[in-house]
């Protein structure tokens, strides 16, 4: 028997937004600026950030402190430097513009576990992505004393770019040739995270977590190619606090990535205190323990990795040699920004070496000034 299914495309031209408020916010104990976001729903076909701009903010310590938040950004409140304590109840009050009050459960700043491990593998059988072959990146974390039971964790990529041909000139129009005084070689790109990872002990006999995978790279990608680091944020978790963020990982997996968006209809620890309406987001605290880690491709060739060529097109493409004295000429007749100087050679009437700047500058794909992190 053969069945047929066929399924009509619908195209959604408008969809009305309720125009909810999104409150998102977190403190722990480090000595710093806490962050809080606000801003409104849009519509869901056309996503956008929509800050909620000239709010009154405060965060509450039970034992009596409040701390102001000052805008620093449309929809962005930051509060001066300071250090939540551990075991402190703390509480989030939002004044809108318009007068509506807002306020967050209370809760509690929890300390967390330190993170044990952090590796990675390769496997040649692995295909992730566009392969050949795969990395997976692992945790491990536990807690002694079993308290923490609920987790959740953010990463941060970072990685060296290093470009097959350097530009060591700059050209300045006619036959002005200068040299470059930064580098557009050697650069690094650094991308947070956008999925959602949580893991829950619960109902174990022990508060262990062992092997999580946290990350999966194609052995074709260009993030392990020269050097690769990876910073790991752990964060302990409420049961409430869980329940919020999982619901929020289910609602990403099925209708894609609104992580950096609005957090649809999930309902969090925050209500008005002015009217009858549901607000979205979470306000939470806690200790924030970090792990640095840090690849080379030395790390993986007993494994079988072989590096990938870094820029496809570029190793065997040749130079374009003009005169210095036709060079004006030249690259006003190609688009200016598709080609760079390699190298300059001879005496008299020199030579030009040009290139793709595809396979030049690296800051298409990053920043050319170095992390101070990076070792």
């Amino acid at each position: 028997m053969l069945l047929v299914c066929c399924v009509e495309r619908y195209d959604i031209k408008s969809i009305d937004s309720d125009n909810r408020l999104v409150i998102t916010g977190y403190i722990s104990s480090d000595l710093k600026r806490h962050k809080v976001s606000i801003s409104r729903t849009s519509k869901l076909n056309e996503p956008e950030f929509i800050p909620e701009i000239g709010a009154q903010v405060t965060i509450n310590d039970t034992n009596g402190t409040n701390l102001p938040l000052l805008s620093t950004a449309p929809g962005v409140y930051e509060t001066s430097p300071y250090a939540g304590i551990i075991g402190h109840e703390y509480s989030l009050t939002v004044i809108t513009k318009n007068g509506n009050q807002y306020l967050s459960d209370k809760v509690k700043l929890k300390d967390t576990p330190d993170i044990k491990n952090v590796y990675a593998t390769y496997s040649k059988s692995s295909n992730i992505g566009e392969g050949p072959g795969g990395f997976r990146i692992y945790l491990d974390t536990e807690d002694p004393a079993n308290q923490t039971t609920y987790y959740r964790w953010e990463y941060d990529d970072t990685y060296e770019i290093k470009m097959p041909f350097p530009s060591s000139y700059i050209w300045l129009g006619g036959s002005n040739v200068i040299f470059r005084d930064q580098p557009i070689d050697i650069c690094w790109s650094t991308k947070s995270s956008t999925n959602l990872f949580l893991k829950s002990t619960f109902g174990l006999s022990q508060d262990k977590i062992t092997g999580h995978i946290l990350r999966e790279i194609s052995g074709g990608s260009e993030l392990m190619r020269v050097k690769y680091s990876m910073l790991v944020r752990q964060y302990s978790l409420s049961k409430n606090a869980y329940t919020y963020w999982n619901n929020l990982r289910i609602l990403n997996e099925a209708q894609g990535s609104l992580f950096d968006r609005q957090p649809g209809n999930i309902r969090g620890n925050i209500k008005s205190l002015s009217a009858n309406e549901e607000v979205l987001g979470y306000f939470d605290a806690g200790v924030i323990k970090e792990k640095r880690v840090f690849y080379t491709p030395f790390d993986f060739y007993e494994s079988g990795y072989s590096r990938p060529p870094f820029l496809t097109g570029c190793g065997n493409a040749q130079p374009i040699e003009v005169l210095l004295s036709t060079v004006g000429d030249y690259l006003s007749q190609h688009p200016r920004d598709s080609l760079l100087i390699n190298e300059v050679q001879g005496m008299g009437d020199v030579t030009i070496f040009l290139r793709r700047k595809y396979c030049m500058d690296c800051t298409t794909k990053g920043s050319n000034i170095k992390p101070s992190f990076w070792k």
